[in-house]
């Protein structure tokens, strides 16, 4: 109790200690200052008008809108437009494709007619163009002049066996001119086949269903193999197309009987070109005099109807037609 009277004591010894201040506005104006204040605070504050808010959030979204849209349809467009681009670049770049592709294989399809190489079809039977010494067979032989190129074809044509002549006129009726590129006023008949020396090469006429194998006539001097080897060369000039492929490397030996030696790497095709092959040295070698041919390292037995494993007689004629009336 003591002790807190000395503590108000102090305390008023320490206001007493204060500079004296005196305010010399009128009570009056001072009690009315004090009755406005609680009237303020009882007055409702003025609320904010809120109704334009709605169409302040329209307005802005519709000017974002007309802002972002065509922003957003001007960057996609050049990306449509070069997707489209793409689209129809790849599609004539495939129709291009195509039709080159359609005409690499017509000029590949035509270039291996003309060269009388592997085109066979599995539908369509290898063809021979010589005659075999079968079976007692009534012959005329003849030539015929090609279209183009001036070559001379030779011609045997095979009669039914009662029949020993025939008339030309029945001859021409068989001699496809259009199919074949030949001139069927040209037919000639002739006493016996060509004898010289002569190398044997493939005919087509361009576009032509068949080809026909023609002697080029050689000099006495040339032997067998230089014959062989010219071969190999086309004439393209003439339509002449070679009968013995490039690729085909072999020797030749003449001591008793005409012997042809394939080398390791070669392999005679069991195709058309392969029979076309065998017929133009059967031919050749006729035209040097040797009655026979033997193949070795053939790699294969049977070409066609030529059976490799034994010496293969020279044919009877070449490029035959069937007369069968």
């Amino acid at each position: 109790m003591k002790s807190s009277k000395k503590d108000d004591q102090h305390l008023q010894d320490l206001l007493k200690q204060l500079p004296y201040i005196s305010d010399t506005t009128d009570k009056d104006e001072l009690l009315a200052r004090i009755s406005q204040k609680p009237a303020e605070k009882d007055s409702p504050k003025r609320k904010r008008n809120t109704r334009h808010i709605p169409v302040f959030v329209s307005l802005l979204t519709t000017i974002i809108i007309l802002v972002i849209v065509p922003f957003a349809l001007y960057s996609s467009s050049p990306t449509e437009e070069k997707s489209s681009y793409n689209e129809a670049s790849d599609q004539a770049t495939s129709v291009e494709s195509g039709q080159h592709g359609d005409e690499s294989g017509m000029v590949a399809e035509e270039f291996a007619t003309e060269q009388g190489s592997p085109k066979t079809l599995s539908d369509k039977p290898l063809e021979s163009h010589v005659l075999q010494n079968k079976g007692e067979k009534s012959i005329m032989y003849g030539t015929i002049q090609a279209t183009i190129g001036n070559n001379v074809i030779p011609l045997a044509l095979v009669l039914p066996e009662t029949q020993e002549g025939i008339g030309l006129d029945v001859v021409k009726d068989y001699l496809q001119e259009q199919k074949w590129g030949i001139d069927a006023e040209t037919f000639q008949t002739a006493a016996q086949p060509v004898t010289d020396k002569a190398s044997y090469y493939l005919f087509r006429a361009p576009g032509a269903d068949r080809g026909f194998l023609i002697p080029i006539v050689l000099d006495t001097q040339t032997s067998i193999a230089a014959a062989l080897n010219e071969m190999k060369q086309n004439r393209e000039a003439s339509h002449v197309y070679r009968t013995i492929p490039t690729e085909i490397q072999f020797s030749v030996s003449t001591e008793n009987q005409l012997e042809i030696t394939l080398s390791n790497n070669a392999a005679l095709p069991n195709t058309q070109e392969g029979i076309t092959m065998i017929d133009a040295i059967l031919m050749t070698a006729k035209s040097f005099g040797y009655a026979s041919v033997t193949f070795h390292n053939t790699k294969v037995n049977q070409i066609g109807d030529y059976d490799l494993s034994k010496p293969i007689k020279v044919p009877k004629a070449v490029n035959p037609i069937t007369i069968d009336r």
